[in-house]
């Protein structure tokens, strides 16, 4: 059975997502099937920046999964700039694969 998406079994998926500050969830691919994804929540180390008050950078913690809910989630596809890349619908915002490099995140207090 071909995909009809990139996703692989222990992918990491990104969302960004708020409104005034920006928020980072980190989801980890447990599961594949033709056209949807099983995603469980993992943590994320946080660093805190030198020169930003209140944001930082931070990665996720592969494995390290906030408790045992799985999730299914539809994949569809978003195009930028030409290129078309997997993605997955969340409630506040949209998913994609993690391209390994720390995601900026702001809070207020």
């Amino acid at each position: 059975m071909k995909n009809n998406h990139s996703f692989r079994v222990g992918d990491v998926i990104v969302n960004s997502w708020g409104w005034e500050q920006t928020n980072i969830d980190f989801f980890q691919v447990v599961g594949v099937t033709k056209a949807s994804v099983k995603i469980r929540e993992i943590a994320g180390d946080y660093t805190p920046s030198e020169n930003a008050f209140l944001a930082g950078t931070t990665v996720p913690k592969i494995d390290e999964f906030t408790s045992d809910e799985v999730k299914t989630k539809r994949v569809g596809s978003y195009h930028i700039g030409g290129d078309e890349i997997d993605t997955i619908r969340f409630p506040y915002g949209t998913g994609r694969k993690w391209n390994g490099k720390p995601q900026y995140e702001s809070h207020y207090a």
